[in-house]
């Protein structure tokens, strides 16, 4: 190819370095950074609901709004609040009551959206991409210590820490 031709053929097929190299190539970096973003709100938010309502403040033990939460979505359906299953119980008012009070928190980050049906307050999960990422993080969170409960314990629910 001689340098007329090259540079005739380059002039052609301009428009497609335009669109490779002004266009693609920024919008894949955006696509990337949206779904970071997206991974890194719902981890954030997994954080926050681990330890919610939760006097000792460890993920591990005594979580409340983080199973509420994963109640309400496994069910694919609007849920009454009383038939959610309580931790610790209450009198009355199902599990809005004020004293396990999660649907501000779960309200909050656009978890779940309740309403009135029937005389009944109902909650139901949104089907967003973000819902669905706090979800996944917290089954994978809890099937992991799950695995690591069945592999150290002896029965007795006590740890086996000896060979």
């Amino acid at each position: 190819m001689q340098t007329g031709e090259a540079l005739k053929w380059f002039f052609q097929n301009l428009w497609v370095e335009i669109l490779f190299g002004v266009v693609l190539i920024p919008l894949t970096g955006w696509v990337f950074m949206w779904l970071y973003h997206r991974f890194y709100k719902a981890h954030m938010i997994t954080r926050v609901l681990r330890v919610h309502n939760n006097p000792t403040r460890t993920w591990r033990k005594g979580v409340y709004a983080a199973d509420r939460f994963m109640d309400i979505f496994e069910a694919g359906r609007p849920v009454r609040s009383e038939a959610i299953l309580m931790y610790g119980g209450g009198d009355g008012g199902g599990a809005w009551h004020n004293s396990y009070l999660d649907k501000g928190i779960l309200e909050k980050y656009g978890l779940v959206e309740t309403f009135e049906e029937g005389g009944q307050r109902m909650v139901k999960a949104t089907q967003t991409s973000l819902t669905k990422a706090v979800y996944k993080i917290l089954f994978s969170q809890d099937e992991r210590e799950k695995l690591k409960t069945n592999s150290f314990s002896r029965g007795d629910g006590r740890r086996n820490l000896t060979p």
